[in-house]
């Protein structure tokens, strides 16, 4: 099994190789208490073998996340399949079935409470610092924060009389795209260039490419103690930064007359999946949304 997972993970990521080594482990560990006979690989059998190895895994206690048991059974079904092929014993093949591995979950961000939301706006706002604009700008306009902290310099333009959008560049799902934003993001984005001008700036970059947010450190680590101190301003349960900005879309379909615009306007600034997101988390009072 060694030289399958080696095989296998000649060109993939350590992470993923110890994915791999993790569950042969488990399966051998399983294998060796329960059917200590067991030594060759002609041996092994679906039943009970690897339906014993499945259960067991369901039945440790605390529980194993779905999501865990997914990743083990995909791991040592792609080792199987190298073993049947390497070993040249087809039984290997079958031993795993794609049936067997259950379907993912559907994981939907826990939303944040009105309560939740007003606190830690008003706590940002009171701040007025470098973060707490950052976040308030994640919380108005609903785009990721690494599309915020990457936003240039010259990114807010004028659509029109008192009309405003935000360029967001390239990101997680490679488009860029134009938010319209009212005068408080505006406000935003101005305070965002006050904080930024008092950093050096560089004398041969033009404000296109230059960023909003400036980073002394290593740019992950910034974001990730970002996202501590989010936590830190409010009593609650662990916030991620996408609860943040989906709040937006919360909101704007629960205090406004939800209809097709707004969800299509949401999902122009947050992404298809999190327009459906927003409208699947909606109480049974705004079932309207579900049925337009």
């Amino acid at each position: 099994m060694a030289r399958a997972v080696e095989s296998l993970s000649t060109a993939l990521s350590p992470s993923t190789t110890r994915n791999y080594n993790i569950a042969v482990r488990s399966f051998l560990i399983y294998v060796g208490a329960t059917y200590p006979e067991v030594i060759r690989l002609e041996q092994l059998r679906r039943d009970p073998h690897i339906l014993g190895w499945m259960a067991s895994l369901r039945a440790q206690t605390p529980p194993l996340a779905t999501t865990t048991c997914i990743g083990r059974f995909i791991a040592l079904r792609a080792i199987f399949s190298e073993l049947a092929w390497s070993s040249q014993i087809a039984e290997l093949a079958r031993l795993l079935r794609r049936e067997d591995i259950p379907r993912t979950p559907q994981s939907l961000p826990r939303p944040l409470t009105a309560e939740q939301d007003q606190l830690l706006q008003q706590e940002l706002l009171r701040r007025n610092d470098l973060v707490g604009n950052v976040f308030l700008l994640l919380r108005h306009t609903g785009m990721r924060i690494g599309e915020c902290v990457d936003l240039s310099y010259d990114c807010l333009h004028s659509t029109g009389p008192n009309q405003w959008a935000i360029h967001v560049p390239l990101g997680k799902l490679k488009t860029e795209r134009m938010v319209p934003v009212d005068d408080f993001v505006r406000d935003l984005v101005h305070r965002l260039r006050f904080f930024r001008s008092l950093d050096p700036l560089p004398t041969d970059v033009g404000p296109q490419s230059l960023s909003i947010v400036a980073f002394e450190r290593n740019r992950k680590l910034q974001l990730q103690r970002w996202a501590l101190l989010l936590n830190s301003l409010h009593e609650a349960p662990y916030i991620l930064a996408d609860q943040w900005r989906f709040v937006i879309g919360q909101r704007r379909m629960v205090h406004f007359e939800t209809n097709l615009m707004i969800v299509k306007r949401y999902a122009l600034e947050s992404g298809v999946h999190g327009a459906l997101r927003a409208c699947w988390r909606q109480p049974c009072q705004d079932v309207i949304v579900g049925q337009q």
